[in-house]
């Protein structure tokens, strides 16, 4: 038989190999101990990083194999800049980010305080050139004026009263209608027949000369 004379082929497990060259002879699963041992099934590697479950303490987390500080399923300082993602570190994918760090004027949270670009001094829209003021969303560029200004300041010509349109280079008030009035939509005087030019008060009808004309 398989196990000599003199020595019973029994198989207490069952598992078709007798008990003289079953290293396992009591696990119906192992015929040898593996890297767990008998009496563990099989030597799984659930996360597939090369380590099997029974000595792996995190058998489901492929980048650890011990909890650590934040336990499994949480790097504990991915970006390496020495503060943990699980207690203090707001941004564990950037090193330049963390609780330790100054903070800058770049739109986000540098220190992990809960508060951005603290301490910023915010430059004026006007003080920005062309490329900077479109590049906020508070300004915009006012291309009449060649001049940034606040998107709240600039304001539809006919929404604005007499003061404010006569402060205005793209806007021009119109004393008859008493409306405030967008220069490109002021016709020049030549270009007016007499009932427009009645209207205008910068405007006279030349009455020799059958047109209309700019008062000096």
């Amino acid at each position: 038989g398989a196990c000599g004379c003199g020595v019973a082929d029994t198989d207490r497990d069952n598992d078709g190999t007798p008990d003289c060259i079953d290293l396992c002879p009591d696990d119906s699963n192992k015929i040898e101990p593996g890297l767990c041992g008998c009496g563990v099934i099989g030597d799984m590697d659930s996360d597939g990083d090369g380590i099997s479950d029974c000595n792996d303490q995190c058998p489901s987390d492929p980048l650890k194999t011990e909890p650590g500080s934040c336990g499994c399923g949480v790097a504990d300082d991915k970006d390496g800049d020495g503060y943990l993602a699980c207690r203090d570190d707001c941004d564990d994918n950037n090193s330049d980010v963390n609780p330790g760090a100054g903070e800058i004027c770049n739109g986000i949270d540098d220190n992990c305080d809960k508060t951005v670009d603290e301490g910023c001094q915010i430059d004026q829209c006007s003080s920005l050139d062309p490329l900077h003021c479109w590049q906020r969303d508070d300004c915009k560029w006012n291309r009449n004026r060649g001049k940034c200004e606040e998107v709240t300041v600039i304001k539809e010509c006919e929404d604005l009263d007499r003061s404010t349109c006569r402060q205005r280079d793209d806007c021009r008030w119109d004393y008859r209608e008493r409306e405030c009035e967008e220069k490109e939509k002021i016709k020049e005087c030549s270009d007016l027949y007499w009932m427009e030019c009645w209207k205008r008060d910068d405007c006279s009808w030349n009455r020799r000369r059958d047109k209309c004309e700019e008062d000096d």
